[in-house]
């Protein structure tokens, strides 16, 4: 059962992300953050693991060393450190090349703890999903959203796919999150 901090959690996402869209979308940020955590959930994470997922882009995305410490004092290290295992950036100082940050991220998957692969197959996974309707209602104007573009954002997602799987992040997500990008693919391929 979930306690009064995820309820907290909710609040303190909606605290980082409430005034944030998706990527070229209109859909709030917040779908995502909560998919995340739905995911985290449904393939058997604890409360700890979901709390993380909600606040998995929080460092990189809304204040670095300022979000972590709120992340620290309301929901204790563990939580934080999940989070800073599913971050490609401290969100402090200059930040790194797209390609760089990607590289390091997919390098640093096979140190991550139980809980941390959970969270970032369950966020991969969303994104993935995301991607492929975007791209079924979009077509190729979608990969103007990314840094990477078409290449670098299907190599990413793929190179991910890999590298989790081989970590032993859980089958659910990671065979979903494959079998997305090879569809996602397959479409490229017949579409451009």
């Amino acid at each position: 059962m979930l306690s009064d901090r995820f309820v907290d959690a909710l609040a303190c996402a909606y605290d980082f992300h409430g005034a944030q869209r998706r990527k070229g979308s209109d859909r709030p940020y917040m779908t995502h953050l909560l998919a995340v955590a739905s995911l985290v959930l449904e393939a058997g994470g604890d409360e700890e693991a979901a709390i993380a997922g909600l606040l998995h882009d929080a460092l990189e995305d809304q204040g670095g060393s300022l979000a972590a410490a709120k992340i620290e004092a309301q929901f204790g290290r563990q939580v934080l450190a999940i989070v800073r295992e599913c971050s490609d950036w401290s969100g402090d100082g200059e930040k790194p090349s797209w390609r760089m940050r990607k590289q390091a991220f997919v390098n640093s998957v096979p140190q991550m703890s139980s809980r941390a692969l959970l969270v970032a197959a369950a966020d991969k996974l969303h994104n993935a999903r995301d991607l492929r309707g975007d791209y079924l209602e979009f077509g190729a104007d979608l990969w103007a959203r990314f840094n990477g573009g078409r290449d670098g954002t299907l190599w990413y997602y793929g190179a991910m796919a890999v590298a989790l799987r081989e970590a032993g992040a859980p089958r659910r997500l990671v065979g979903e999150l494959q079998c997305t990008m090879d569809e996602l693919g397959q479409l490229v391929e017949a579409k451009g």
